[in-house]
């Protein structure tokens, strides 16, 4: 069994990009870092071992490359075999599109070249390149049609930028594959395929990169309106509280403790806004476009927003219910010192606002 280097980085890029195929439509469970990194590296040394002992048997090599990939991908995306299965058999009907699109590249330019010329090893590799990188910017596309969490955040001009890298690295190895056969020597077709395979893989590291990126600021934005949401929730509540209305009776003893009678009138401004509230969000349904959130958070957020937004609308309208006695026990402690219970200032906080 011959190995070859090229060969060996060509199905670490293969499992790379079927991982990022995946992430498309499977959701990643919380595996650490370093046991993915350990199963992917284990994943790409079998499919090696596979390519090259059933070099001659197509059908048996491809049917045992998806079906390891299967059982690895599902320990790390934590999805059932069959949805995994589904999914790495679409992913290779992808390889399969860009192979015969890369091959019939070849077969134009190098027509004149003969069969030989075109089963050489090296151009073989620039082949697997073209269809990788080809690969790649169709994962992007699906990434951009199917993904709405991170992206979303790009504009479409933002998308047009973040391609040119890909399609330039296409025409920078069809510019190598057309004067290829141009180089004198195995050293400088060696740094050509090295030049290539670096581009390709500076290509899926910026991809990366930007998805780290965008996750971080997506995550910034999820705290900042979530700080938003906690203040603006706190400043209503600070002026509803601010207009309590309560009256402390007279302290009759029991025991060594006393119990007081607290005399409440119930804030009626959350219960007279109930309609007001309801029409707000009945609006809000119909009019909302799934497109401009990213996920079910941002929709909560929005509507918790509203929610506060017409309450405080509703301020001018506050009232009272009926009084409501309390009797609330103020108990000694071990010190000597009189107090009431958590339970106790629940109970009053409890009836203090009407709900």
């Amino acid at each position: 069994m011959k190995l070859h280097p090229y060969g060996m980085i060509y199905t670490v890029l293969y499992i790379i990009l079927c991982k990022l195929f995946l992430e498309t439509f499977a959701k990643k469970r919380s595996v650490s870092i370093f046991y993915t990194t350990m199963l992917l590296g284990v994943l790409s040394v079998l499919e090696y071992v596979c390519s090259v002992v059933l070099a001659d048997f197509l059908v048996l090599k491809a049917i045992l490359i998806i079906v390891m990939g299967t059982f690895v991908m599902m320990y790390v995306f934590g999805e059932k075999f069959w949805r995994i299965l589904i999914l790495m058999l679409l992913y290779q009907g992808l390889c399969f599109v860009t192979d015969c699109i890369s091959w019939t590249f070849l077969n134009c330019v190098f027509a004149s070249a003969g069969q030989e010329y075109l089963r050489s090893t090296n151009l073989q590799m620039f082949m697997a390149i073209l269809s990788q990188i080809l690969l790649f910017c169709i994962l992007l596309i699906i990434k951009k049609c199917f993904i709405k969490q991170n992206t979303a955040i790009l504009t479409g001009m933002q998308w047009i930028r973040i391609t040119i890298f890909p399609i330039f690295t296409i025409i920078t190895i069809i510019s190598i594959l057309i004067y290829f056969n141009m180089s004198s020597s195995e050293e400088q077709k060696n740094v050509l395929l090295c030049i290539a395979f670096g581009m390709l893989i500076m290509n899926i590291l910026v991809f990366y990169l930007i998805g780290d990126i965008l996750e971080g600021e997506e995550k910034l934005r999820k705290e900042v309106l979530f700080h938003k949401r906690v203040k603006s929730e706190i400043d209503m509540y600070h002026q509803i509280y601010s207009k309590s209305k309560f009256e402390v009776k007279e302290a009759v003893k029991n025991g060594d403790d006393f119990n007081v009678e607290v005399v409440i009138s119930p804030i009626d401004v959350i219960v007279n806004s109930e309609d007001a509230i309801s029409a707000a969000v009945d609006e809000f349904i119909a009019n909302a476009n799934a497109d401009d959130y990213a996920d079910e958070q941002a929709v909560n957020d929005a509507l918790a927003k509203l929610v506060v937004d017409t309450i405080n609308g509703n301020m001018a309208n506050l009232g009272y219910q009926t009084e409501k006695s309390i009797i609330v026990k103020v108990e000694k402690d071990a010190q000597g010192y009189y107090g009431i219970s958590d339970d106790a200032i629940s109970a009053l906080d409890q009836d203090m606002i009407a709900y």
